[in-house]
Order: C-alpha cells, then structure tokens, then sequence
C-alpha cells in the first residue's frame, strides 16, 4: 500500500523534531533532520500496521474488508 504523508520537521538549538499532521501521535526527536525522517518513517508504518492489526482484532464476524486508494 502507498501512502504519501505531510512531514513536518522543526529545528530547536540541538535537535530536530518531526512529526505527521495526519497522525499527530507519532512524533520524532532526532540530532540530525535526515536521522529525524528517517526514524519518523519507521515510526509510521508501525502506527499503520497497529492500527490495521486492532481494526482486524476487533473485527465482528460480518465485516468486510477492502482496499481504498485515496489521492
């Protein structure tokens, strides 16, 4: 799945700080901006996959899955 996300990275005196309007619970802090999205990737596709995988825990016996492209 292909997902496109808006980064925000904010720089204070020694760190910089990236986080994702669109999941605003994960939120970097990193030494470097590079290092800042790198991490905030990794960061995203973890909330992703547990997001999914509560959605198919919780799941009824009568729902239905599917996939949507949006964008």
């Amino acid at each position: 799945m292909h997902n496109t996300f808006m980064a925000v990275v904010e720089r204070s005196h020694d760190k910089y700080t990236a986080y994702c309007p669109e999941i605003p619970e994960v939120k970097i802090d990193s030494r470097t901006k590079i290092e800042a999205l790198a991490a905030l990737r990794v960061a995203l596709i973890q909330a992703l996959d547990e997001r999914r995988g509560r959605a198919v825990d919780n799941a009824t016996p009568n729902t239905i899955f599917e996939s949507i492209t949006v964008g």
